[in-house]
């Protein structure tokens, strides 16, 4: 059975909304070694549409280390709307999303990697699909945006890992606290 990993960029106040805008000055070539990783790990990658859809903008005419690992690995994008999604190796999956989840989790090995989308990763979380968090958590407090997990989402979770970078950024790797 295929694990669910979702990632997720972070500002210490917990916005996950648009972080190409505010993560940049800190990234460095040590975390973008483990974003390698990370998507080189993966079987698949599952996206919301509006991420799909910046993500595609961004990587399918673009080459390089990472753009090929995102262009390579089959994509999945959580919409009601898309039909044809022209990224390629790209598949809709239409709602009910958690079913179709649960199907990519069970027809498989290895992982699959939700990246960025927070009302995806919000409707994985309450249906409890997902498997591990890895947040990269930047030392910086935006004040606005929306956030990851919103009032009223409660999940205990247990610290698989940490690591801090020289540019403050700390990534936290955790797992669902299932009884």
């Amino acid at each position: 059975m295929r694990t669910l990993c979702a990632a997720a960029f972070l500002s210490f106040d917990g916005v996950a909304e648009s972080p190409g805008d505010w993560m940049r000055p800190y990234l460095t070539p040590a975390i973008d070694e483990e974003m390698l990783d990370l998507l080189d790990e993966s079987e698949a990658f599952l996206f919301g549409r509006n991420t799909f859809q910046e993500m595609a903008g961004r990587w399918q005419h673009s080459s390089g280390p990472m753009a090929d690992l995102y262009n390579a690995t089959p994509k999945y994008v959580v919409s009601n709307t898309l039909r044809l999604p022209q990224w390629r190796n790209s598949r809709v999956l239409a709602d009910p999303v958690t079913d179709g989840v649960r199907e990519l989790k069970a027809g498989g090995e290895g992982q699959l990697l939700v990246i960025g989308s927070p009302e995806l990763v919000r409707r994985l979380t309450a249906a409890d699909l997902i498997d591990e968090y890895r947040f990269l958590l930047a030392p910086l407090i935006l004040g606005k945006g929306k956030r990851l997990f919103p009032d009223g989402i409660h999940l205990p979770l247990t610290l698989a890992d940490a690591k801090i970078y020289e540019s403050g950024v700390t990534q936290l790797r955790y797992t669902p606290a299932r009884s």
